[in-house]
């Protein structure tokens, strides 16, 4: 159900270059509800900007998102202007993009910080035991953009059916876990492996800037031929 919270935050860290990682305790009401891939309205001086969830739906009375400030838009430069225990106020929960709970593997395809709901629903994965193979492709301009590889490290070595890769389209890096060019060329080199075998036929879930996100559609619909009922999507804007 939509409620409005109050919170307080209490962690803001620059984790890429001009990409920030935001927690807030929740005050009123303490604990909240959401599904994994779901999103919040941040009160932005009366005008309100959404952010994913990054943090684990089982994790009631702290929340966490990943902000690429970039844009300078009008929620960047109040995020920025925050300070911890400064307090804010959100609208929560929204949006039908969510982790599915059927027991299909599944492909997490993501650029840039549309990678940031897929940290909550791979947290959740990993949390609930799910014994299918799950799979994060990160597509990413240079090394230098990477964040979050700890998360996935112990993710990985704590669940042997997850996996990740990251596709650099600007920089090859000879090292475990990367791959020199674009998302798409990423995956379909990856589909010669045994862990994806087509027939188990996996659930694919895509984010993104908007027409990234309408090029990895096509792809996989068209290219890997996938059933449109599999496909899951959130356009970054």
């Amino acid at each position: 159900m939509l409620q409005t919270y109050a919170a307080q935050v209490t962690g803001k860290q620059e984790i890429a270059p001009k990409v920030f990682q935001f927690t807030f305790k929740l005050l009123k009401p303490k604990s909240i509800d959401f599904k994994a891939g779901q999103y919040f309205l941040l009160d932005v001086n009366g005008a309100f900007r959404h952010y994913s969830f990054s943090s684990s739906p089982s994790q009631k009375n702290i929340v966490e998102t990943v902000v690429d400030i970039s844009p300078m838009g009008i929620g960047s430069k109040y995020l920025l202007g925050l300070k911890i225990n400064d307090q804010v106020s959100f609208r929560a929960p929204l949006g039908q993009f969510f982790l599915q709970p059927t027991n299909k593997p599944k492909i997490f395809l993501a650029t840039g910080t549309g990678m940031v709901p897929f940290k909550s629903m791979i947290l959740n994965l990993v949390e609930s035991d799910f014994s299918q193979p799950f799979n994060l492709f990160w597509g990413l301009r240079q090394k230098t953009d990477l964040y979050f590889n700890n998360v996935w490290e112990k993710l990985a070595q704590k669940n042997q059916n997850f996996k990740y890769t990251y596709c650099l389209s600007r920089e090859k890096i000879d090292q475990p876990y990367f791959f020199s060019g674009h998302i798409q060329d990423c995956f379909a080199h990856n589909l010669s492996s045994t862990f994806y075998p087509l027939s188990s036929n996996p659930e694919y879930y895509l984010c993104g800037r908007p027409q990234t996100v309408e090029d990895l559609k096509q792809f996989v619909l068209n290219k890997i031929k996938i059933p449109k009922n599999n496909l899951f999507f959130e356009k970054f804007t």
